[in-house]
């Protein structure tokens, strides 16, 4: 059952149980108060009447001369005398328990008819009964009974129709929230939701969904543009790949045959092969990389000795570099928190591009130190640098 329909029914049984409770209770309260005036009269004349030990009937007849209440006497073998009033009230004695009641309260007892009763007890078990009728009180309470049904059906109606009036824009906000979602969850992510600036919780929840579906959008372009530029890298990578590889099958079936007479070609050769093998490697690693980068992958951290990776890549370029000065500051102990594979590719990295990129002979000063500012770790070599044109074109 749809939340509007669910609202209704609420509504409208809340209507309904509000009314018919309120009504209930107004009724029920008319009909104390007219048996409460009834009771006074029949009390009044019951007073009265007992006042005369003598002759209590007689005083009876007196005080009701003026009234529309029924005396009775009843004798021992309970025959039933109408003195005054109705003659057809009470065709037989009402029940002994009732007429013992009516001696100190008012009680209802039914006759002919529905009647609010007290008696006088006399002697050798006889009665004299006061009695009033009920029947336009019942009529009254009938008649207030349907007005209230009636007012409550109206009233259930009306206010199911105006909840459901002032609920139609939020259902058909929803309507559309719904469809909205709909579309989103079946790939179309290019909806427009119409603006709003109400306060209320459906305009909230629009504007919820809207900024939800602007930052789809924003991620959806951001994917495609990713997208694109993979491709475009892709192909970059590819064409990187390729060139080398026909580079090294080109030399080594130059090196298969037998057309080479002597050594030094050879070792051009192998040379350039190594150089192309070595680019090849670089490419792969900076794949390798990137892949990691692009996934939800989180690098291992641990205490990594900064020290120790730093004083064996220097070792090692000091033995391939013989013929280089080289002047090693590196404190010992020094530790960092990260990555110990990243940071060997780092360190790696930065003696590779002075292997790379200075002359043989260019000197090198390596310093790492930590201080209350951090740990710092200089690689200067003596070589000439990037070219003026370099500089210029990072400028622009």
């Amino acid at each position: 059952m749809k939340l509007q329909n669910r609202l209704k029914i609420a509504s409208a049984v809340t209507i309904a149980t509000v009314g018919v409770s309120i009504g209930s209770f107004a009724i029920v309260s008319t009909n104390n108060e007219r048996i409460d005036r009834i009771d006074q009269a029949l009390a009044t004349i019951v007073l009265a009447a007992s006042s005369n030990f003598e002759d209590p009937l007689s005083e009876a007849l007196v005080v009701t001369d003026d009234t529309d209440s029924t005396l009775a006497y009843i004798s021992l073998d309970r025959n039933v005398v109408v003195v005054r009033g109705s003659q057809t009230l009470f065709k037989v004695a009402p029940p002994e328990s009732a007429l013992k009641a009516a001696t100190g309260e008012g009680v209802t007892t039914q006759a002919t008819e529905l009647v609010r009763m007290r008696t006088i007890a006399m002697p050798d078990n006889e009665y004299i009964v006061i009695a009033q009728s009920l029947v336009v009180t019942e009529s009254e309470n009938q008649s207030n009974i349907r007005a209230l049904l009636i007012f409550v059906l109206l009233a259930t109606s009306s206010g199911t129709l105006l909840v459901g009036r002032l609920l139609k824009r939020d259902f058909n906000e929803v309507d559309e929230l719904i469809e909205s979602a709909t579309q989103i969850s079946q790939g179309n992510t290019s909806i427009k939701m119409q603006p709003r600036s109400g306060n209320s919780e459906i305009d909230l929840l629009a504007q919820a969904l809207e900024r939800m579906i602007e930052s789809l959008q924003a991620s959806v372009e951001l994917e495609r543009d990713i997208h694109g530029r993979m491709q475009e890298f892709l192909g970059d990578a590819s064409h990187e790949l390729r060139t080398p590889l026909t580079v090294i099958k080109g030399y080594v079936e130059l090196l298969s045959t037998d057309a080479i007479s002597s050594q030094e070609p050879y070792n051009r050769y192998f040379t350039r092969v190594t150089s192309e093998i070595e680019r090849m490697e670089s490419l792969i690693k900076d794949l390798l990389l990137l892949a990691e980068l692009g996934t939800q992958y989180e690098l291992p951290q641990e205490a990594v000795s900064l020290s120790g990776i730093v004083t064996a890549h220097a070792q090692d370029f000091k033995e391939l570099e013989s013929q280089r000065p080289v002047s090693l500051n590196i404190e010992r102990d020094i530790e960092v928190e990260g990555s110990a594979s990243l940071l060997q590719q780092l360190t790696a990295n930065l003696f590779s591009n002075v292997r790379r990129h200075t002359p043989s002979n260019a000197p090198l000063e390596v310093v790492l130190q930590q201080s209350d500012e951090g740990i710092k770790l200089t690689v200067d070599d003596g070589g000439p640098g990037l070219p003026i044109t370099s500089y210029e074109e990072e400028a622009l």
